[in-house]
């Protein structure tokens, strides 16, 4: 099994991916 610090690493990337992803989609609207 992976340590738990690097599935949080991997959640914490994917949340922050997901709101870039979110703001680009957001200015690309506008």
């Amino acid at each position: 099994m992976r340590p738990t610090g690097d599935v949080l690493a991997l959640d914490w990337m994917a949340k922050i991916a997901k709101r870039e992803r979110g703001q680009r989609e957001k200015l690309f609207l506008l």
